[in-house]
């Protein structure tokens, strides 16, 4: 005679529907805050919504070097290309801009590299809570503002 297997399913009993009501009612906590705030616009102290980051990414920057050419036509700026020809990276200094100064520095070099008369603006944007917010437009030319405090125009000059 062979032993009869145990059923494949066991009644819960009391425990298991007590853990069942506080995993749902975990689950509709964290879904409700989100819902609450994101469709019906209602904001809860109990009731956070949902965030997947608090501060990060808040120093990212986003700069856009470009020139305008003949006819008023834009066209962007390869800057590595335009710092160092040939290499695969640039400077360390080179790579991340941080901010309007950082931008600036880039931009002067930029103005020194293509000779005088060169017309090199920057759009830069930065991260904030609200958004995306403009730094520097591009409506200035960077080598104008160079020459004016009287730097040097070419490389090395």
């Amino acid at each position: 005679m062979t032993p009869e297997p145990p059923p494949a399913h066991r009644p819960a009993g009391p425990r298991g529907h007590a853990r069942a009501a506080a995993f749902l009612a975990f689950a509709l906590f964290i879904v409700a805050g989100p819902i609450g705030e994101q469709t019906f616009r209602v904001r809860h102290p109990v009731l956070r919504g949902w965030q997947m980051f608090g501060t990060e990414g808040l120093d990212a920057t986003q700069a856009r070097f470009f020139t305008i050419g003949a006819g008023g036509v834009r066209e962007d700026l390869d800057r590595y290309a335009i710092l160092t020809p040939g290499q695969p990276l640039p400077p360390r200094k080179d790579r991340r801009i941080a901010d309007v100064p950082a931008a600036r520095r880039i931009a002067r070099t930029l103005c020194r590299r293509l000779g005088a008369g060169a017309d090199v603006r920057v759009e830069l944007t930065t991260a904030t809570r609200r958004g995306w917010t403009i730094a520097e437009d591009g409506a200035t030319n960077e080598c104008t503002r160079l020459s004016e405090r009287g730097a040097p125009t070419k490389e090395g000059g």
